[in-house]
């Protein structure tokens, strides 16, 4: 059953912005209510500095559209050129099977910075762990468009999947932060999986000359992927902030399931819901996604010292080697509709997971 008909109205800007060129997609996030202006108050050279006219709460844009063939053979390939607009609803089916597709961002504008968090007023139902952080992220980035599926992360492997549309699940295919990077990894090392792990695995299974490595998103990537230029609860590009939870629930039924969605079937299918500005889909709801990070109950915490020139933290990951909690975000379909906004964070044990529980692929270029 395809969800993403419903109320398909409430998001007429958000899927308008994703099908435009990314200066006219900035534009139309401002004419929205989004963003009313911005400066960096100090700039690079110590004075007042206005932001480009293409940058929305830091977002750089989308570089591409790629994706991984799975059903190549001996080695599984990687197609490229596909432009940043490219609407991967077209081509859904294969989506969720044999073709992993990924939106290249580019790095954060670094004259204005990208803010994760909750900003103080914003309703959040009493979240206290969602500080407004400043972030340069200083490289471009590839990042899943939608969750690994439960055929991709079996086909992988080599195994047979059951229900293979639906996300991957720690309840259906073991799918836990140890069983995706390694236990016991340092996140602060992109690319720094183990042996036998499901990243190792794919990694090894590709052509050689691939120009990247794959990887778990950062928090930080996470939240620039998810928010894509939008300062709101939800990545859906309508600007307002919602005051109550009727109000967050009439928002959030085109984006994805939560706990008493009206057509809220457990885990879904994949792809059936409207994306965000840059593309990607079920990123609210549908199941809690896995970062690369550490746990911690503030966002900075971990991030260590920012830039003395813009007061921002650079390409920050929590972490070190151990067994301590992973980051969780996106909410999923068994969770209150309040936390499934762009900021919630929420902590899993890593060799544990949950049946609520899956990942986005993420891929960091070479150095």
């Amino acid at each position: 059953m395809h969800f993403k008909t419903i109320l398909a109205s409430a998001a007429a800007v958000a899927m308008t912005a994703f099908t435009l060129a990314p200066a006219a997609r900035a534009q139309t996030f401002i004419n929205s209510g989004e963003v009313t202006g911005a400066s960096n108050v100090g700039g690079i050279f110590g004075k007042v500095e206005s932001p480009p006219p293409c940058c929305v709460n830091g977002f750089g844009g989308v570089e591409d559209t790629v994706y991984i063939n799975l059903a190549a053979t001996p080695n599984y390939t990687l197609v490229t050129g596909l432009g940043p607009n490219y609407n991967v609803s077209t081509d859904m089916a294969n989506a969720r099977r044999d073709r992993i597709y990924l939106k290249k961002l580019k790095a954060s504008c670094q004259i204005c910075g990208f803010k994760m968090g909750t900003p103080p007023g914003e309703f959040s139902n009493g979240a206290l762990n969602e500080d407004v952080v400043g972030v340069d992220l200083t490289s471009p980035f590839y990042i899943g468009v939608l969750p690994i599926t439960r055929y991709q992360y079996q086909k992988v492997l080599g195994l047979s999947a059951t229900n293979p549309d639906w996300a991957a699940t720690s309840k259906d295919v073991n799918c836990t932060w140890n069983s995706v990077r390694g236990a016991n990894t340092d996140p602060q090392i992109s690319g720094g999986y183990l042996s036998g792990s499901w990243l190792h695995t794919l990694q090894g299974k590709m052509v050689s000359g691939v120009p990247f490595k794959f990887d778990l998103p950062t928090e930080a990537q996470w939240e620039y992927a998810c928010r894509a230029g939008t300062t709101g609860q939800f990545s859906d590009g309508l600007g307002a902030v919602s005051t109550t939870i009727a109000e967050l629930k009439t928002r959030m039924e085109p984006l994805g399931f939560y706990v008493d969605h009206p057509l809220n079937q457990g885990i879904p299918e994949m792809g059936n819901w409207n994306p965000n500005p840059a593309g990607l889909f079920d990123l609210h709801g549908c199941v809690h996604e896995w970062c690369r990070d550490v746990g911690d109950s503030r966002t900075a915490n971990g991030y260590g010292t920012p830039s003395p020139v813009t007061g921002r933290y650079v390409d920050p990951v929590r972490g070190n080697a151990g067994t301590a909690n992973k980051v969780w975000r996106g909410g999923c379909y068994a969770t209150q509709v309040w936390n499934c906004r762009s900021a919630f964070r929420l902590t899993g044990d890593p060799s544990g997971g949950s049946p609520t529980t899956g990942f986005r692929l993420a891929a960091n270029p070479n150095p």
